[in-house]
């Protein structure tokens, strides 16, 4: 993400405004206050402890738009947030060249079209929440840089819009480095009267610089190498073995720790999440009656190849307007495959370990030959050891539900007054937590 100083940013705008091209500019805003409540010290939901904060969601943007006339314009958006310590930085930025009424091409830094409020996600005053469903609107990420193409055409009573999209995202998720390579993807949104609809499919290859994910992988690699060397070594003990049930069992030691130590070890560059594909859809409706309205997303997405999990999410919101006063509530739904796959291998051998933990004559056995001694140890070893990498890895299964009701107050021509309580229910975990927030968003 690009970082510019205020003297900075109010340089170019005032090199811009001193050009030829009309300039316009906007902006908006949010303050936000929020505090958790019923949670342990220390505890945090949706990034608030049992401190009021005004930082983790208050924001402030500005947008300039040029006109270069003949069809070719130029947006930069600048956004200072609370949570990066109230930096500036370069959200948006890119020509847009109007080929007909309908088609328009954009080039440079813009906004990945995941979700429906995707384009205006931090214009807080476009909609009804304080800030968007987390479980649904987990990527933060400020955009991509390469290629859009936006085409709209009413068809009938249906107005029609599709974008296509192809470049380059190198982001951040949390606090991991992560690049989306031949990143392209199509979102469609379809408008009629009170309903619209929208769907969107993008794919690209993946890269994340996690120390936690090469950690596993040299882990991996480790212990795929030991357990092949047990294998090796039951297999030149059953030739040696006293008796010939001794000699079977070895045979048969060897065979599974052989076969766990290969599936360990082709899991490796599948835990480092290098140039892996990945995909994601997302659907979503919503519903302006006036009086009633109506929004719902589900989300979907999935990496191939890799240790990370299949992810699904929704939220359904339902809400009534009375006059200039909005009152909602919203259901929201994270899940996560756990990533057992690359675990129940070390799961399938605690049998066999256990077998051999418990043959008091296999260990006298292996005693007698030096170069064996104690490799009975070592295999038990092995799997008793692996069950934290067992369990951290399978702690990637994710179950959380959102609930929450706010209330949503125009008390002002450009500005919003908007208070909420959400709670959020960690269904694997079996903890809870509630965050009580007040916001006033504007525009300008």
């Amino acid at each position: 993400m690009n970082k510019l100083k205020l003297p900075v940013m109010v340089a170019l705008l005032a090199s811009a405004a001193g050009a030829s091209a009309e300039i316009n500019f906007r902006g908006f805003g949010s303050v936000v206050g929020g505090q958790a409540v019923s949670v342990d010290e220390g505890q945090s939901v949706l990034g608030y402890t049992d401190t009021i904060s005004f930082k983790q969601d208050s924001l402030m943007a500005l947008q300039m738009d040029a006109d270069l006339d003949e069809g070719l314009s130029a947006t930069m958006q600048l956004i200072s947030r609370g949570k990066d310590e109230f930096d500036v930085n370069v959200e948006w930025a890119y020509l847009t060249y109007e080929l007909t009424d309908e088609l328009q091409v954009s080039a440079g830094r813009i906004r990945a079209p995941f979700y429906r409020y995707s384009d205006f996600l931090d214009v807080r005053y476009a909609y009804n929440w304080v800030t968007a469903p987390e479980r649904v609107y987990a990527f933060d990420f400020p955009g991509f840089d390469g290629l859009s193409v936006l085409y709209n055409k009413s068809l009938g009573p249906v107005d029609n819009s599709l974008q296509l999209i192809a470049g380059t995202l190198d982001g951040v998720t949390g606090s991991t480095p992560l690049l989306l390579e031949d990143f392209i993807g199509a979102s469609w949104v379809a408008s009629w009267e009170w309903l619209t609809g929208r769907a969107s499919y993008l794919q690209a290859t993946l890269s994340i610089d996690d120390s936690g994910a090469e950690g596993v992988a040299n882990g991996y690699e480790d212990l795929g190498k030991g357990m092949l060397g047990v294998a090796q070594g039951f297999g030149g003990f059953a030739a040696f073995a006293p008796t010939d049930t001794m000699a079977a069992d070895a045979a048969y030691y060897s065979e599974k720790y052989t076969l766990v130590g290969n599936q360990l070890l082709s899991t490796v560059d599948e835990a480092r999440i290098k140039d892996d594909h990945g995909a994601y859809m997302a659907l979503g409706f919503s519903v302006d009656k006036g009086s009633f309205i109506a929004d719902a997303e589900w989300i979907h997405y999935a990496v191939d190849e890799a240790l990370v999990p299949n992810t699904s999410a929704y939220y359904l919101t339902l809400g009534w307007r009375f006059g200039p006063t909005v009152v909602y509530g919203t259901y929201s739904r994270e899940e996560q495959d756990a990533r057992t796959r690359a675990t129940n291998p070390i799961h399938d051998l605690s049998l066999v370990a256990g077998a051999i933990e418990d043959d008091d004559e296999l260990s006298t056995a292996l005693r007698a030959i030096p170069d064996l001694a104690g490799l009975d140890d070592t295999a038990v070893y092995l799997v008793r050891n692996t069950e934290a990498t067992r369990a951290g890895i399978n702690s990637g299964a994710v179950d959380r539900v959102n609930t929450h009701v706010g209330v949503r107050w125009d008390f002002h021509p450009s500005a919003a007054f908007k208070v909420a309580y959400e709670v959020t229910d960690n269904r694997i975990t079996d903890t809870q937590g509630g965050v009580f927030r007040t916001a006033i968003d504007f525009v300008f």
